[in-house]
């Protein structure tokens, strides 16, 4: 059985890191596999796209999660399996209003 999900990430500077990632990590809880793939996704390959544009593609999953770095773009696909499908929507992060007491 396959649900589409949405999940928002913010992607926040981080001083000990200066391009932090997005790590997706595929797990197949159904036959309690605790490990698939995964992959590694810098903030500047994100950040790349365009503000408000959806990006649909096939990335693939590493075995190891130690050397898991995508190193394509946004927008384009992987062929080597095994692989998912993710959608990215670039936005602006929301700031929240300051509260005075």
């Amino acid at each position: 059985m396959i649900k589409p999900d949405n999940t928002s990430v913010e992607l926040k500077d981080s001083p000990n890191d200066s391009d932090p990632k997005l790590v997706i990590i595929v797990k197949d809880i159904q036959n309690d596999d605790p490990y698939i793939g995964s992959v590694s996704i810098a903030r500047s390959i994100i950040t790349e796209g365009d503000l408000g544009k959806s990006y649909k593609m096939w990335i693939t999953l590493f075995d190891d999660q130690g050397d898991d770095e995508y190193d394509g773009a946004m927008g384009l696909h992987d062929d080597e399996e095994p692989r998912i499908c993710v959608e990215f929507t670039v936005r602006k992060a929301v700031t929240p209003p300051v509260v005075q007491r």
